[in-house]
């Protein structure tokens, strides 16, 4: 495989690896031992490109032969190309005699702790002779057939990559996890909450499996054990739920959206079984790989129905789930361990932080353009709302004209029936018809101003405005008190602004209607400053008794029989969000008051 590394790197060639092996031990022998078997020809050729030895509780033992030319002035080391090794012991044999014994940095004294990288390393004795060196590794991770030969910096050097690596995905990491918690903070939408759970879990992962936990596990074993298990399941239950809300399975596909709650429940059983027997180990890992199908099975089901948001879920969850079972494939010695390889965990999470940051980002867009439909259907039920009202109101201010307009024509008809009718008196009646006719035209057109939307805004005078709203909504049950500053100009869609005083109007109505108060009366203010126009709405209805009041302007919130609850809303909407204005209520002593705030131009 490209990027796989050979079992043996020498990077000086001032050092000369003469013979190398290996030998595995399921029981504890001595170095002695240990060298009387390699020059016995008891161990075991190392293979070409590094692999894994996978997982078991044995030791192993590897021999190589090292000589050093005389004429090197550096000094060298010797190197385990993997960061996840617990504990490792080099013993040096020159002349069949045991010459030097050195535990790994994280078990030595401190006074004995050269190395401060997070990779072993021990340093090569500076001797003319020919060195057999012997290394032992116990750990329970994967032990890996890695090794490299060479100065300091030479070795360092190696690790630049990985180093490179893994301060870009901490720095991509970091960065979409405050950019999710910023989307929860003002959403409130729990999904962002299950994705950063998700990539901290497999963040986790590449912490552990790069060595950048391995003090926390080494200082405290038991609980260090535990909370790499929790790290592991974060991610998987972080993913389950967020996938549950990005693709809505329990309302789409609910009989595999419960297999899948299902299957993470015994895969959270399975891991606090590991320390008990390896197998439940393996049967975890089967059930993630189960786990990850179900997911990507849950998402072709609904794949035909938002195919954008689910395609970039496949790309990101499918390609994810491969590198992570290549990533284990390579523990188990399957694939080549590498440069690649070894970040198959880290090229994951890049990948699924890419491709989920586009599928959230494409439901955020999906969910404007819902909220603008919803928007949309709000004004139009809050318009018929309102309609039915004016039309009441236009019904009844017809009903004066009408019944003039029909007296006088009973009397124009009774005068030629029974008596002779003059030119003057018949012009006359006709002028007085014409005017009445004029005043209904007017009427009219002022009310079909209030159908039309207009495509723009503009610049509109308030006060004028409220003057002709006036005649709509007086009746004869409610008093109206008004005053209005002359010259209150705004920039705006005007009849979007009449329809948010007309929703907050009629709510003051409905409210001392249920109320049963005696002389109801509702009374407008318009009035303006240097900066703003301020129209107050107070009524008498005893106020509104909801805590906080602010949820009156919630989604469908009324404290009215019958009330939908979205006039509102839409009030709310059109001052706040269309015309960056703002509106509040708040409670006086004889009921509510709304106060709108509109930028003056």
């Amino acid at each position: 495989m490209a990027y796989a590394y050979d079992t043996i790197e020498v990077f000086n060639k001032n050092i000369n690896v003469v013979h190398s092996g290996y030998y595995i031990s399921d029981k504890n022998i001595s170095a002695n031992e240990a060298y009387t078997l390699f020059t016995s020809n008891a161990f075991y050729d190392l293979p070409q490109k590094a692999k894994s030895f996978g997982f078991d509780t044995k030791s192993y033992w590897y021999a190589f032969v090292v000589s050093i030319d005389s004429n090197a002035s550096e000094r060298f080391s010797l190197d385990i190309r993997t960061p996840s090794v617990d504990k490792s012991e080099l013993y040096a044999f020159s002349n069949n005699a045991l010459i030097k014994h050195e535990l790994s940095s994280a078990f030595a004294p401190e006074s004995k702790r050269t190395i401060k990288e997070f990779s072993t390393q021990f340093e090569l004795l500076d001797t003319n002779n020919t060195i057999t060196y012997l290394l032992k590794i116990d750990t329970k991770a994967p032990r890996f057939s890695a090794f490299a030969f060479g100065s300091q910096s030479e070795i360092n050097e190696t690790w630049s990559i990985h180093a490179f690596i893994f301060a870009l995905t901490t720095g991509i990491f970091l960065f979409v996890s405050f950019f999710s918690l910023v989307l929860y903070a003002k959403l409130q939408d729990r999904i962002y909450l299950f994705y950063v759970l998700y990539i901290f879990g497999l963040y986790g992962s590449v912490v552990i499996t790069s060595g950048h936990a391995k003090p926390i596990v080494q200082l405290l074993p038991v609980v260090g054990q535990f909370f790499v298990i929790m790290i592991l399941q974060a991610q998987l239950v972080g993913l389950t739920f967020f996938s549950e809300k990005l693709l809505e399975t329990k309302s789409k596909i609910p009989k595999i959206a419960n297999v899948i709650r299902y299957l993470l429940y015994i895969n959270i059983a399975l891991s606090l079984a590991f320390p008990i027997s390896p197998l439940f180990k393996a049967l975890s890992f089967a059930m993630t790989i189960a786990l990850f199908i179900a997911l990507l099975v849950a998402a072709i089901k609904v794949f035909t129905r938002e195919s954008k948001i689910v395609l970039y879920y496949l790309i990101a969850t499918g390609i994810a789930l491969a590198l992570m079972i290549a990533f284990t494939l390579m523990h188990q010695g399957v694939i080549s361990y590498g440069v690649f390889s070894s970040n198959f965990l880290t090229l994951a999470l890049i990948w699924d932080m890419t491709f989920l940051s586009l599928a959230i980002v494409n439901r955020i867009e999906l969910l404007q353009r819902e909220s603008m439909e919803n928007e949309r259907i709000l004004t139009l039920k809050s318009r018929q709302e309102t309609l039915g009202e004016l039309t009441g109101n236009v019904a009844h201010q017809w009903r004066s004209p009408l019944s003039k307009i029909g007296a006088i024509v009973s009397s124009m008809r009774a005068k030629l029936m029974f008596s002779e009718i003059s030119k003057e008196e018949t012009l006359d009646d006709l002028t007085r018809v014409s005017k009445i006719l004029k005043h209904l035209s007017t009427t009219i057109e002022t009310f079909q101003s209030f159908l039309i939307a207009k495509e723009k805004q503009e610049k509109f005078n308030v006060s004028h405005t409220l003057e002709e709203m006036i005649h709509w909504v007086q009746t004869k049950e409610i008093e109206l008190r008004y005053t209005f500053e002359p010259e209150c100009f705004v920039l705006g869609e005007q009849n979007e602004i009449l329809q948010a005083i007309l929703a907050i109007i009629q709510n003051a109505k409905e409210a001392i209607i249920e109320s049963h108060v005696e002389n109801g009366y509702i009374s407008i203010n318009l009035s303006k400053n240097e900066s703003d126009v301020i129209l107050t709405i107070k009524d008498n209805a005893g106020g509104i008794k909801l805590i906080p009041i602010e949820k009156v302007f919630a989604p469908y919130m009324s404290t009215k029989q019958n009330g939908t609850g979205i006039g509102l809303l839409l009030a709310k909407t059109i001052i706040e969000k269309r015309h960056k204005g703002k509106l509040w209520v708040k409670n006086d002593d004889e009921g509510a008051v709304f106060t709108i705030e509109l930028p003056s131009h």
